[in-house]
């Protein structure tokens, strides 16, 4: 059986965007830790204290707006080490709806089209749309890749060495708060722009606040 034939006859673990993101609108915050749990092929948020163990991990960071006319973006971040996944970064766009919320989509780090549901492709380890699955991975941007991680050697230099999870390890002594702070974000800024030239995604912009802000191109016509 080729390879293609093998992902049209088994089907894939699916997250849908409406579904996840429809649990943050109720309470708005700019990150959520969640677990995710496998059910009837859906990966959906998991409560269950034991199941959390086994679970794969979602850490959302979402740019909400002040006004709820305008666009929300975010990126989700997916992490399983069954399947070699470690912070998989996966761009989030809401578009306001006239009768009120957002209309949530994903940004396929494959076709880059914005689709509702994504679909686990084992093979190239990643969420991709349904169109992309057994599609081989798009190669990373190997001199975006080299830039930030240069970025973030400098920054690792200026606060005097970074954790596993890229923050600071303690404030130096003789360093003012103020530039303690902006320099943790510009390491956290530094980290989004790693991952997504690792998937060659979009290069992302930073509001006010620190949150990236990731254009999503444009689609034709939905699908999920």
């Amino acid at each position: 059986m080729s390879r293609d034939a093998a992902h049209r006859t088994s089907k894939p673990v699916s997250m849908d965007a409406r579904e996840l993101m429809s649990r943050a609108e109720r309470d708005q915050e700019s990150v959520y830790n969640w677990s995710l749990t496998n059910r009837n092929g859906r990966l959906v948020v998991c409560d269950d204290a034991i199941q959390r163990a086994r679970s794969t991990s979602l850490l959302i960071t979402v740019n909400w707006p002040k006004t709820s006319n305008a666009r929300v973006t975010g990126v989700l971040w997916v992490t399983n080490s069954k399947w070699n996944m470690l912070a998989h970064p996966i761009p989030l766009t809401g578009e306001p709806k006239r009768a009120g919320g957002w209309l949530w989509r994903f940004t396929c780090p494959n076709s880059h089209r914005l689709v509702q549901t994504l679909y686990l492709d084992k093979e190239a380890e990643q969420f991709v749309s349904r169109e992309a699955v057994g599609r081989p991975r798009r190669q990373a941007n190997s001199a975006r890749i080299v830039r930030h991680f240069k970025a973030l050697m400098d920054l690792e230099n200026l606060v005097g060495g970074i954790d596993g999870n890229l923050s600071p390890i303690a404030k130096p002594e003789h360093m003012s708060q103020e530039i303690f702070e902006a320099l943790e974000h510009a390491l956290a800024s530094q980290f989004v722009c790693l991952h997504l030239a690792a998937c060659n995604m979009s290069e992302p912009s930073f509001g006010d606040d620190g949150n990236s802000i990731i254009i999503p191109t444009p689609s034709k016509r939905r699908s999920r």
